[in-house]
C-alpha cells in the first residue's frame, strides 16, 4: 500500500488519476484507520445495513476459523433496472460454495460489494495500479493474489448494494481479450499447476482463445477438446488435439462454453456427468 501520497487534495487527485482505480483505492486505504475495509464506488448506492452485515459476517468467520484471510461480498441490484439482466441473474445465483468454480469466468465478488480485513490488503501489497494511461483489472488481480495467499471467499446472499451501470464505467473500457488473459493466467497459477492433464469443453471461439493463451507447458496438458456440434467433432482435430463428444469427457475439465445461451441444455449436459465436481475438477472460464 502506498504511503508516499501528498496530503493536499490536488496531489491525491493527480496521483489517483494516473494510477487508475487501483491507485485510487490504495490512496483511500492509506488514509483510513479501520481494521475492516468496506468498499463502495462513488456512483453506487449502499443499503443502510451493509456495513454492519459485512462486518458481523467477517467477525463470525474470524472467530470460527481463527483467520482474517477472507474476502466477502453480497448480492446487488442493477440501476437502471434491467440494464444487464443476464449478468445480474448470474451473480445473484452464486452462493459461497460456487465462488471458486466461477472465479475464472468473472469476478465472483463484485467490487462495489467487497469487504475484508485490512490485513488481507496488507498481505498482498494493495491493489494493482495502472500507469501511463493503461487500465488494469484490479479486482480480478486482487482476487487471484488473495487466493494465491490461501485466502477464502464468502458471499452474503442479501442485496446490500445498488450497482449502477453506465457507458463510462471503467470496466467497460477493458477489452474482452485482456480480461480473458487475466483469468487464464490466474487459472494457470491456481489450478493448472496441480493438474497433469485436462480437457477443454468447447471447440469454438472461446475454447480456441483459451488454448492459445495457455503457456506451452499447459497446452501440452490438454488431452482433448469436448463439444456437441457434429460438424466440429467430424473435424476430429484442433491444435493437434482430438475433438470428442462431451459424453466421453474425463475430468478434469476447463469449461469454455457460454452459460445461459441454450435454454439450459448445456447446463444439463454438464450435470449429466456425475464425476464432475465444481471447484475441484470442473472450472468455468467463459
Amino acid at each position: 500500500i502506498r504511503k508516499d501520497t501528498h496530503d493536499n487534495h490536488k496531489g491525491n487527485k493527480k496521483m489517483c488519476s494516473f494510477k487508475g482505480c487501483g491507485g485510487s483505492r490504495n490512496v483511500a486505504i492509506s488514509k483510513s484507520i479501520g481494521n475492516v475495509l468496506i468498499f463502495v464506488d462513488a456512483d453506487d448506492r449502499l443499503k443502510c445495513e451493509r456495513v454492519s452485515v459485512l462486518k458481523n459476517t467477517l467477525e463470525l468467520f474470524s472467530s470460527k476459523f481463527q483467520s482474517e484471510n477472507v474476502l466477502i461480498g453480497s448480492d446487488f441490484i442493477r440501476i437502471p433496472k434491467g440494464s444487464t439482466p443476464r449478468y445480474e441473474a448470474f451473480h445473484r445465483s452464486l452462493k459461497t460454495d460456487d465462488m471458486l468454480c466461477y472465479a475464472f469466468r468473472d469476478m465472483p465478488i463484485i467490487m462495489p460489494t467487497l469487504g475484508c480485513y485490512r490485513s488481507v490488503i496488507d498481505r498482498i501489497g494493495g491493489f494493482r495500479e495502472g500507469g501511463n494511461g493503461s487500465l488494469v483489472s484490479e479486482d480480478l488481480e486482487l482476487l487471484y493474489d488473495h487466493l494465491l495467499e490461501g485466502g477464502k471467499l464468502i458471499k452474503v446472499n442479501q442485496i446490500l448494494v445498488e450497482y449502477r451501470h453506465h457507458e463510462e464505467m471503467t470496466s467497460m473500457k477493458l477489452s474482452r481479450s485482456y480480461l480473458m488473459s487475466v483469468r487464464v493466467k490466474g487459472f494457470e497459477k491456481l489450478v493448472l499447476k496441480y493438474w497433469n492433464s485436462f480437457s477443454i469443453w468447447g471447440a469454438g471461439r472461446d475454447g480456441k482463445a483459451v488454448f492459445r493463451m495457455l503457456s506451452s507447458e499447459n497446452q501440452e496438458k490438454v488431452k482433448a477438446f469436448l463439444d456437441i456440434d457434429p460438424v466440429k467433432i467430424q473435424r476430429k482435430w484442433l491444435h493437434r488435439k482430438q475433438i470428442m463428444h462431451f459424453s466421453h469427457a474425463v475430468p478434469p475439465i476447463a469449461c469454455c462454453v457460454a452459460l445461459d445461451r441454450t435454454n439450459g441444455d448445456f447446463e444439463r449436459n454438464v450435470k449429466s456427468i456425475p464425476e464432475l465436481i465444481p471447484g475441484q475438477n470442473l472450472f468455468f472460464l467463459v
